[in-house]
């Protein structure tokens, strides 16, 4: 409490300071000379009141609304960010541009609603304008400012302290020169900056300079919204109200919109009430531009339902320059080819970055069900609707099954990917049950899974509906963040080509080129196939005989979605080689040509293990390695010759198989 009333005297000392220094420079070039000395006077003994009523109840009030705000919806505020101390040029004249909006409209209402001009006029009834009427405001002025001014500012910016107290010197101190007694034309430059002319022509009590001039900082929105009068050189008017009424006493002063509201009511003014419609209408018509604008931007620029939720936390950005910006993971196009196999995809993603249809996060009308899982579950190599989730929701349909299922599948991505977007997309989507689809070539340097490999908890950042989608826009613009288009755009390739860095051959071409058929060399150095494929039979021999101990990781998702009342079910995809000879002879056009087949059981240790773990842990588990034999020792092939992905049947097959599997294990 002591402090509170030291930072109150210091406070008020500085603004007599500032007064003092501004007596001195309005008497060497006053607009208005002969001012009597008794009018400062009243207005340092109301600022007194002024500011000790502010102290009491401002503070509170500014936390109750403002901080209890932001603590309920973070999402809500700080859109711009400032880093320093106003952080560069542009970034202060928004700011103050900004600023200036809101406390243009915030003057403009108080001058054309009578409830607020009745508070208003206190600060209009100075009729020897000077620096010190700076604050002769009405002490619930200041209270308003906080819904109308404080508390939309605080949504659009996001001031660091430093920053925030520069920017509050300015606001707080401005207003002392555009009030001084000085006699002082700017010229052109009125147009630009306000002054204390223009400001004295708000003041004036003649007609003509009625309701003019409303901006603290640039005339601009008083020449866009018809409310601005340029200063001729000699023009220096009288101040007051032009009704002549006088405040004289600081009890007068407290109370005076009190006195208006509950008084007796004057006869209405016809010329002000054909200035309330002529506002009326100009704040239909804006309104009717701005919603128009907004209809027009919710149509162009969707944004997700939960911001802080996008596929590129997970997925191997290392990879092609298309997957190195947000950009391309929000409504956009991908592309995986395989030029040997003649064929490819294009993938296209919704504003989560993955490959399904547009998600109602915050709607769910059914059973959800995400898939996880890698390349192959993301659905390289098909069409859209062609993926395992998409021919799985399709059979559900025609069954009769209410059920949401999600893609969350990622190209490239491994066990440690999947641990960490099931743990961020369960409170995120609130699923029911998740289907991890493994590949074989998920598990390959994988450490056992520890506590410290565990996520904070997840807190989805909800965008509000109502929050004007220009606005947000604007925001992701200037801080140089992507915005999505409603269309998908041209397809950006997966992989990238020679010289990229992360294209193998950048760097090992001369390695790598003795292993590789030329036709097969060229391709992958323009990135028309995998590059990362070289030797993968060799690779692969290796890897598919050493078992990785899955158990820590399954166990920690068992109890984690357990916990969350998540159902988890299992599945594993073989490598082509691993069902079928037939694949061999084609990968060796790249590699690996000492391997001659990898069907034998000792290739298959790691289903095997998976399926071990996941009896022991109560996990239904599917391994798809038999049926797809059989298919293939029929003479489907299934996968393409070169690309280790399925083809479109092998797609198929594979959601057949796990759709069966999932109706009769306990939907």
């Amino acid at each position: 409490m002591l402090e509170t009333l030291r930072s109150f005297v210091v406070n008020f000392a500085e603004i007599l300071l500032v007064f003092a220094a501004f007596a001195l420079i309005e008497r060497a070039r006053p607009a208005e000379r002969g001012q009597r000395f008794a009018a400062s006077a009243f207005n340092v003994k109301y600022l007194f009141l002024y500011q000790l009523i502010n102290l009491l109840l401002l503070p509170a009030l500014t936390a109750l609304v403002v901080g209890r705000l932001r603590a309920l919806f973070p999402s809500w505020f700080g859109l711009l960010h400032f880093d320093g101390l106003l952080d560069g040029a542009w970034k202060t004249v928004a700011f103050f541009f900004v600023y200036d909006f809101f406390y243009y409209w915030f003057h403009r209402l108080q001058h054309q609603w009578p409830l607020l001009w009745a508070q208003h006029k206190l600060h209009h009834s100075e009729e020897a304008l000077n620096a010190t009427t700076t604050f002769r405001h009405h002490w619930l002025e200041d209270l308003l400012r906080v819904f109308l001014i404080v508390l939309p500012m605080s949504m659009v910016f996001d001031l660091k302290p430093a920053t925030a107290g520069a920017a509050a010197f300015v606001v707080g101190w401005w207003p002392v020169l555009i009030h001084a007694n000085l006699r002082l034309h700017l010229g052109p430059f009125a147009r630009l900056v306000a002054g204390p002319q223009g400001h004295r022509i708000h003041h004036s009590v003649e007609r003509a300079h009625l309701d003019r001039n409303l901006a603290a900082f640039f005339p601009l929105w008083d020449q866009l919204f018809g409310t601005y009068h340029h200063p001729q050189r000699d023009e220096y008017p009288k101040t007051g109200l032009a009704s002549g009424q006088k405040v004289t006493s600081l009890t007068q002063a407290l109370w005076l919109p009190f006195s208006e509201w509950f008084g007796p009511k004057p006869m209405p003014d016809p010329a002000a009430s054909a200035r309330r419609v002529a506002i009326a209408a100009w704040i239909v018509g804006i309104g009717f531009g701005l919603l128009l604008l907004e209809v027009a931007a919710r149509i162009v620029f969707p944004l997700p339902q939960i911001g802080n939720f996008n596929r590129i936390e997970y997925a191997l950005t290392a990879i092609s320059p298309s997957m190195r910006s947000k950009h391309y993971l929000m409504n956009s196009t991908l592309s995986w080819v395989s030029e040997p196999d003649h064929a490819g995809s294009t993938m296209h993603l919704n504003l989560y970055g993955f490959r399904d249809q547009q998600w109602d996060v915050l709607h769910k009308r059914a059973r959800r069900i995400l898939f996880v899982g890698d390349s192959f579950v993301e659905g390289f190599m098909v069409a859209d609707d062609e993926t395992i989730p998409a021919v799985f929701a399709r059979h559900a349909k025609a069954a009769g099954q209410a059920v949401e299922v999600f893609n969350l599948g990622i190209g490239a991505a491994g066990l440690s990917d999947y641990m960490k977007v099931i743990q961020d997309a369960v409170p995120a989507l609130e699923p029911d049950e998740i289907v991890l689809v493994f590949y074989a070539n998920d598990f390959a340097g994988e450490p056992p899974f520890t506590k410290e490999r565990i996520r904070p908890p997840f807190e989805a950042r909800y965008r509000p509906a109502w929050l004007p989608r220009i606005l947000q826009v604007t925001r992701r613009l200037i801080a140089g963040e992507p915005v999505a288009l409603r269309w998908h755009g041209e397809p950006k390739p997966f992989l990238a080509a020679v010289p990229d860095p992360t294209n193998p051959w950048t760097e090992r071409g001369a390695e790598l080129a003795p292993k590789v058929e030329p036709e097969i060399a060229d391709a992958m150095r323009r990135a028309t196939f995998n590059p990362h494929a070289v030797d993968e039979l060799a690779e692969y021999s290796y890897q598919f005989q050493r078992v990785v101990d899955v158990t820590t990781h399954l166990a920690f998702l068992r109890d984690f979605l357990a916990a969350r009342n998540v159902r988890l079910s299992l599945a594993y995809l073989p490598y082509p080689a691993q069902v079928s000879d037939y694949y061999i002879p084609f990968k060796h056009r790249f590699g690996g040509k000492s391997v001659t087949s990898m069907s034998a059981p000792e290739f298959q240790v790691q289903a095997a293990h998976i399926g071990e773990v996941a009896r022991g842990l109560g996990l239904p588990f599917l391994d798809l390695t038999p049926p797809l034999r059989a298919r293939e020792a029929a003479g489907d092939h299934l996968y393409w010759q070169y690309d280790h992905h399925f083809r479109p049947p092998g797609y198929a097959f594979a959601a057949d198989q796990l759709y069966a599997w999932w109706a009769a294990t306990g939907k």
